[in-house]
């Protein structure tokens, strides 16, 4: 028989799982719905600021364009410059963009959600049934 004690333990569980669920990391946007993204304002500058609140503006009319995160393949325009100031051929590369400055991303992970939602549930189910 489970006992109310191993209840509030499965409980606990489910809890720890929701907290591995939410994860946040300083650094730069990492693509995908600006809303999950909260610049810094000690690091960034006006421009970026604006430019995510637009950003955020236009996700939230459901007008969502993924800019992609901040690590992007050069481009032919690029390897020219590149070329150009250094003397150096470039057959490619990644370059680094900070589009809205620094700050804190969060991702939510929807599998373990789900996966805590589906514990809580079954604890709810075994409790109604149990004596």
């Amino acid at each position: 028989m489970i006992s109310d004690d191993d209840f509030d333990a499965l409980r606990r569980v489910a809890d720890d799982i929701r907290r591995h669920a939410d994860n946040s990391y300083y650094g730069y946007f990492a693509g995908g719905d600006p809303r999950g993204f909260s610049p810094d304002p000690e690091t960034c500058s006006a421009d970026e600021l604006e430019s995510h609140r637009v950003a955020c503006e236009a996700w939230e009319r459901g007008e969502c364009a993924d800019i992609g995160g901040p690590h992007q393949p050069l481009t032919a325009e690029d390897i020219e410059s590149i070329k150009a100031t250094t003397g150096r051929e470039v057959s490619g590369g990644h370059k680094t963009i900070a589009h809205y400055g620094l700050g804190v991303q969060s991702y939510d992970d929807a599998a373990l959600i789900k996966l805590a939602q589906d514990l809580d549930d079954w604890i709810d189910r075994a409790r109604q049934v149990a004596p």
